[in-house]
């Protein structure tokens, strides 16, 4: 479900393809592929990165990042026993998108 929620944002904002920031054969491959939902693992990690680099990119201005109920996969991944691949994917990505992460205003995350 989480690699849907992602794909749909790339696809959203789909029009970076098209972009001048966009000229990297091999980023425009990654992007498609998570776009697709058929990226792998360490792309979904630093795919928010990434698309808020792109989007700084493009418009000129620092995106602000709003991830809303990030606790539910984890949740969900500890009532069907994968708990501790979920949560290190959850770090990952959590650390790539907000820590360090000099191209986005600001990050606001959410939990119930």
């Amino acid at each position: 479900m989480l690699k849907k929620v992602i794909a749909d944002e790339f696809r959203r904002h789909a029009y970076l393809l098209d972009s001048k920031v966009m000229t990297d054969d091999a980023k425009k491959e990654e992007f498609i592929q998570i776009k697709n939902r058929i990226a792998s693992e360490i792309d979904y990690i630093t795919s928010l990165q990434d698309l808020s680099a792109y989007l700084f990119d493009f418009h000129g201005k620092k995106p602000i990042v709003l991830i809303d109920e990030y606790d539910t996969p984890i949740n969900a991944a500890f009532d069907n026993d994968y708990y501790a691949i979920a949560n290190e994917f959850m770090k990952s990505l959590m650390s790539c998108t907000f820590k360090d992460n000099k191209n986005i205003e600001k990050g606001v995350n959410t939990g119930c």
